[in-house]
């Protein structure tokens, strides 16, 4: 049932992948007028927000979001987890979730180094390198869907499981929604960092269940 599942998401999240990232390639004009209409509705609306604490509670918020989402520091969270399975015997769980995390940002790296596509114009001084795809995108993608559909089960009292998805899924969109918020991606670069992350935990976990039957 599981791997049925990851295949339905592994398939949509491939063509979802490719067909956003065919019309950033190619520039496709109805897609890049979307997405400059979306970064000028963003601005219009919250206006030129920096990274900082003191400017309202949500911008508090998005800010702690963009910079404790950030692929070194779920990264550094990454081997922390591992570290405490290993500790419990799990090594096989431990070893898949760094390999998921790592492999999986690694080519997130070689593909913005393909496209090299700029940021928005707007965006803050503090962001630097390519827009596509988001690496904010990318990693949280990875770790929350990771915890959602591997570590989270684990949890054998149901209340605090759906607590904890809910809370999990919530700041995973959260993050994104920033990236936009703080104009440092357009839409595709967002969407295709997901769809690619989404992609990848899904066949990784194909493969972990069936190592599972190996070990």
């Amino acid at each position: 049932m599981m791997i049925n599942r990851m295949v339905l998401f592994a398939t949509l999240a491939f063509f979802i992948f490719s067909l956003v990232s065919w019309m950033v390639w190619t520039n496709y004009h109805p897609w890049i007028r979307l997405e400059a209409r979306i970064n000028t509705y963003f601005y219009s609306v919250f206006g030129q927000p920096e990274m900082t604490y003191s400017d309202g509670l949500g911008n508090a918020v998005l800010t702690f979001l963009v910079t404790y989402g950030s692929a070194p520091f779920l990264s550094a969270i990454t081997v922390l987890i591992a570290f405490i399975f290993s500790l419990k015997g799990e090594f096989l769980l431990a070893f898949w979730f760094m390999s998921v995390m790592s492999t999986g940002g690694i080519f997130g790296i070689f593909l913005k180094n393909i496209f090299r596509r700029k940021r928005p114009s707007n965006h803050l001084s503090v962001e630097s390198g390519y827009s596509f795809p988001s690496g904010h995108a990318i990693a949280s993608t990875l770790f929350f869907l990771s915890l959602v559909f591997v570590f989270l089960p684990k949890i054998e009292i149901p209340l605090i499981q759906i607590l904890l998805t809910f809370v999990s899924l919530s700041v995973w969109l959260t993050i994104l929604f920033s990236r936009l918020y703080f104009h440092a991606h357009h839409l595709g670069d967002l969407i295709v960092g997901a769809s690619y992350g989404i992609f990848w935990v899904a066949n990784a976990i194909i493969i972990y269940q069936k190592l599972l039957d190996v070990f």
